[in-house]
């Protein structure tokens, strides 16, 4: 055998597995059409197959998944190797091939973008962000500029008003105020021209329906209706419009997800600020060279020549096969220098190795880092990937379909990712990797590593329950996904109160169930000798089994889960999802006249 068949990447996917009898499975690959006959066991090993690696590293994971294999490394891979020649895998340097591919049709230039920036209730870190704005410049390349104001405090959105009209009147810009007239404006538009759409209408727009509630996704269908046929970047206000270069940098570009992020923590703001390095170039601008492209054409601008199958290595192979070169990449976003935005500091238990003998090397310690919240997140290199997570700055192609945001909770992001995915299931995330400041205005000192593991599921719970549900199942018709997402979030409206209730109870647990794997396993596994980091690990599956036995416990009588408030919801969100597209035409002509 070759030295390039050793180093070859394969993995197991878009198969399809039926039961024959007498222990034996029926292989189709589904791809072409080729079949092979295994005995069960063997069936359920290759499933285990499913990132993209050496057969020797199949073979080194599947024994240790299965004690029963004995070890026996040398027999296991002659089982691989006649799985691999039955055609029954799918080879990574094929896949390199067929997203590098020329394409007979080349789309239009690309839509003009606009720029976003949401604000809520903070003025100074408005005005610190339009001056950075202003700064970097280019703003000439932009269609246009709003601020989308959803503070709930009539002082704050009076000062947000003057901060925009006083750096209009000085600069000549016609960065254009959204706030609440303009706001109350579109909304009774829309309620004019589709009375029989007011449910819908108002769970997505409606500011004072929300007025007790975080409304983080308010502000974002408002940019989405705002952007109809453009590209949006939409930015937070406790950002700066500048691009960081990354820590840490590697070459070329690889395929993955959010695990594949990295960190470092700093000691202070001060400290990031004394050692950042500019990249020099315009973040905005940067966004936008990449949004909205082909994934063949992103390659080439990110990848700085021709890709080759180690960018594959370990990545998702059911990913990389539902994809093209035509893909287009919906969805950019970058890393975080500062505060990482998150709730939940207990995201660095999701982090690599090296990024946490990083963390329990500095100066403060695991302790420090989590209560200082001064850190780089990101990528070392660019990453194109599935679903979307969170940024500061974010791009959308809003030329194609987009879903609305869910209009409230935390995990807005998250569902939304998931949403963009099941209607395009053939597009592309851009993950880039520098970052921009983000500097909030306010205190964050009560999220820190007292805060409890095992938190609030939010919509981020849901956003997997949908993916499980529906990813799989979306085809190429937009208009057929947007009406199954719409009948998903109707089916729990319909369904009992108890149903609801043990469908959470279940999901919670899943994902409980998987975590505390995780957490075990990185246990057994970490190399980091730091006691610090060994407690917190401990105390991660003391908090989950807590957690695990707190759901198993639950009793529909006497949950606190209000299932009706939620299933109205629900009921909400599908009619909204039904109008979505009417939605979205009105608006047009409404931001026509504003512009």
């Amino acid at each position: 055998m070759t030295a390039s068949e050793d180093q070859e990447l394969l993995a197991f996917t878009n198969c399809e597995l039926l039961d024959k009898g007498n222990n034996t499975t029926l292989i189709k690959n589904l791809s072409n059409n080729k079949e092979l006959l295994v005995q069960h066991e063997v069936a359920v090993a290759l499933t285990h197959l499913s990132n993209f690696k050496t057969l020797e590293q199949h073979s080194f994971d599947l024994i240790n998944i299965f004690p029963q294999l004995k070890g026996d490394l040398k027999g296991t891979n002659t089982v691989l190797k006649s799985v691999r020649d039955a055609q029954m895998m799918v080879s990574a340097d094929i896949t390199v091939r067929n997203l590098q591919k020329e394409s007979e049709s080349r789309r239009a230039p690309l839509p003009s973008t606009r720029v976003f920036i949401i604000t809520c209730d903070r003025p100074p870190a408005l005005h610190r962000l339009l001056d950075s704005i202003h700064t970097a410049g280019q703003l000439e390349r932009h269609d246009s500029i709003f601020v989308i104001d959803n503070s709930r405090h009539t002082k704050n959105s009076s000062e947000n008003q003057k901060i925009v009209d006083t750096i209009n009147h000085s600069s000549g810009e016609g960065i254009i105020y959204f706030g609440a007239s303009l706001q109350d404006k579109l909304l009774n538009t829309l309620l004019d021209s589709m009375p029989e759409e007011e449910i819908g209408i108002r769970f997505l727009l409606d500011s004072q329906k929300w007025a007790f509630e975080s409304s983080y996704g308010l502000s974002r269908n408002l940019c989405l209706l705002l952007s109809v046929g453009y590209r949006a970047l939409i930015l937070d206000d406790d950002i700066l419009c500048e691009a960081i270069k990354p820590p840490l940098s590697s070459s070329g570009l690889i395929f993955g997800d959010g695990s594949n992020r990295k960190a470092i923590f700093y000691q202070s703001r001060e400290q990031m600020q004394e050692v950042r390095v500019q990249t020099g170039f315009n973040p905005l601008i940067a966004h936008s060279k990449i949004l909205g492209e082909s994934t063949r054409r992103a390659l080439s601008l990110l990848q700085h020549g021709s890709l080759n199958q180690s960018a594959l290595n370990g990545s998702n192979a059911a990913f990389l096969c539902s994809i093209s070169a035509d893909s287009p990449i919906l969805i950019s976003q970058c890393g975080s220098w500062g505060d990482p935005g998150t709730y939940n500091p207990h995201w660095i238990l999701n982090l690599d190795e090296a990024s946490v003998a990083k963390i329990v090397e500095s100066p403060g310690g695991l302790s420090g880092a989590l209560s200082h919240r001064a850190c780089w997140v990101g990528y070392d290199r660019a990453c194109l990937s599935k679903n979307a997570n969170i940024s500061q700055l974010t791009g959308l192609d809003n030329s194609y379909l987009l879903p609305p945001y869910f209009p409230i909770y935390r995990g807005e992001d998250s569902l939304f990712g998931t949403m963009t995915t099941c209607l395009h299931p053939n597009s592309v995330v851009a993950n880039l990797n520098w970052a921009v400041p983000h500097f909030p205005i306010e205190d964050r000192k009560e999220r820190d590593a007292k805060s409890p593991i095992v938190g609030d599921p939010g919509l981020g719970l849901l956003s997997q329950h949908l993916s499980d549900n529906l990813e799989l199942k979306t085809q190429a018709n937009v208009d057929n996904n947007l009406k199954s997402i719409s009948a998903y979030f109707l089916t729990y409206s319909e369904k009992s109160k108890s149903e609801i209730f043990d469908i959470f109870k279940s999901e919670r647990s899943k994902r409980l169930y998987e975590a505390l794997a995780n957490l075990k396993v990185r246990l057994n596994s970490t190399n980091i000798k730091s006691r610090s980091w060994i407690k917190y690990l401990e105390r991660g599956i003391e908090e989950i089994e807590t957690g695990i036995k707190t759901v198993n416990l639950l009793n529909y009588e006497d949950s606190e889960i209000n299932v009706l408030h939620h299933q109205k919801f629900a009921s909400d969100f599908s009619s909204s999802l039904s109008a979505w597209k009417l939605i979205r035409h009105e608006s047009k002509s409404f931001t026509s006249a504003i512009c």
